[in-house]
């Protein structure tokens, strides 16, 4: 799994849910969909973070939240993130060669 949010973020609320909930008002069920997409979040890192049985789960995520952002972005901060995200699927792929 490769995500882009540290391993250990947990979501309080998203602009996206509110958003969401908003825009659909008129429909109470979608509007709750929208207005709990953090809890969402939240279960699917829950159930990554769990030991299943036959399932190995590998997760790949920065140590620390990225400079880029769905708000803010520079070209530095792309290249930044994108050589972050290079070196982590290259540290993995050295450090997992086993499994490939």
């Amino acid at each position: 799994m490769i995500r882009t949010l540290p391993k250990d973020h947990k979501e309080d609320w998203s602009y996206f849910g509110i958003f969401g909930g908003f825009w659909h008002r008129n429909n109470p069920k979608l509007s709750k969909r929208f207005s709990d997409d953090h809890l969402y979040y939240n279960k699917v890192v829950d159930f990554l973070d769990k030991k299943h049985d036959g399932i190995d789960i590998y997760q790949l995520a920065p140590e620390k939240y990225l400079k880029t952002s769905s708000y803010s972005s520079t070209l530095e901060k792309i290249e930044d993130d994108y050589r972050l995200g290079l070196e982590t699927g290259m540290h993995f792929v050295s450090e997992n060669r086993d499994l490939l």
